[in-house]
């Protein structure tokens, strides 16, 4: 892998193929001429050339953070090839691809996910294009959005990658004779302090840190998962308290229940002693007004009689009593309260 300054490069600014190649989407064989010159990419392999793209394979250093209830580890993996790698579901990672580019000043690049990896469901988290003058390897994001998992072969093909050429300028045609030449105002060249930069030194730059970069959805799950354990704990607590209430409830109106019997039975006695004790009034009443005959009482086997009160006693019509005495003046006096008892009536 070069590590020299590609800036000082002589093919870095000026296009040894300016009259062959025109401005457009480099084919297979400018890619190669271009390749071969120490431009476009390194190490490069014919084997890896399509009709108008170069693929970059899964090769280089994968970082991520893992989410652990509420902190975050990050994690640095070395891709090996043959070696299987784990895109966990619902994850971002990023590669720092083995490949270093080496774009002149003349030439951009595109690059984009092999349509093998897009149908699994895994994106690139960034837009795909390079800049022109742009040194370094690529640190592409994977996001994979998936529910599952999916495990990638280290130096399986990954991302396809395609050339433009920009349109003219004469200052990418002057020869090596004027190298030093000063560049246009109005030609804007990549900045030398984004030149080379290491995955780290881009993290530092987005004021990653420990914070790491997780994916949303995976965040979004962890808090659904969170408030689904919570919802489920209340929906118990809640079943509980329903059991034990309506449990509860229903003692509760059984007593109710047993409480309005006893007291309507209650009340009934009640009433009933009180309607037969007014009746026994009114017949002691109606008794002592004459209305009613007296109340009968005799000894147990004994024969009743009773006689309506102002009763009329009638003379005995026996003939052995009338033989016996015709004249008044020899019948026994009678006592005085039985002449008063037996008296009839005044008419």
């Amino acid at each position: 892998m070069p590590d020299d300054d590609w800036t000082k490069d002589p093919d870095w600014s000026i296009d040894p193929f300016p009259a062959e190649v025109a401005p457009s989407l480099l084919n297979s064989a400018d890619i190669i001429r271009y390749a071969e010159r120490g431009c476009l990419v390194q190490p490069f392999s014919r084997d890896r050339l399509n009709p108008a793209t170069y693929t970059i394979r899964f090769l280089g250093t994968l970082y991520s953070w893992a989410q652990e209830e509420n902190t975050r580890r990050p994690s640095k993996t070395a891709i090996v090839e043959n070696e299987p790698v784990r895109l966990h579901a619902n994850s971002i990672t990023y590669l720092e691809t083995k490949e270093v580019f080496r774009l002149p000043q003349y030439i951009a690049a595109r690059f984009n996910l092999h349509i093998r990896h897009v149908h699994r469901g895994i994106l690139l988290g960034t837009g795909p294009l390079v800049d022109p003058g742009f040194g370094g390897p690529l640190l592409v994001p994977l996001h994979n959005l998936t529910a599952n998992d999916y495990d990638v072969i280290g130096g399986d093909n990954l991302l396809w990658v395609e050339f433009t050429k920009l349109t003219t300028n004469d200052y990418w045609k002057r020869d090596q004779a004027n190298l030093t030449d000063s560049r246009p105002r109005d030609l804007v060249t990549f900045p030398a302090a984004k030149q080379g930069l290491k995955a780290h030194q881009y993290f530092a730059k987005a004021e990653v840190g420990s914070r790491g970069v997780v994916s949303a959805f995976k965040g979004e799950l962890a808090s659904s998962q969170r408030n689904a354990r919570a919802a489920s704990d209340s929906a118990k607590k809640a079943a509980t308290t329903v059991r034990n209430l309506t449990i509860g409830g229903t003692l509760g109106i059984v007593v109710a229940v047993g409480t309005l019997l006893f007291s309507a039975y209650t009340l009934f006695q009640n009433n009933s002693e009180m309607a037969g004790g007014i009746h026994e009034r009114l017949d002691r009443i109606e008794r002592e007004a004459g209305l009613l005959p007296p109340a009968c009482s005799a000894p147990a086997g004994a024969a009743v009689h009773c006689q309506e009160t102002g009763a009329v006693d009638q003379p005995s019509t026996d003939d052995s009593d009338a033989e016996t005495s015709n004249d008044p003046d020899d019948a026994p006096a009678e006592p005085r309260s039985a002449q008063s008892r037996s008296a009839p009536a005044s008419p």
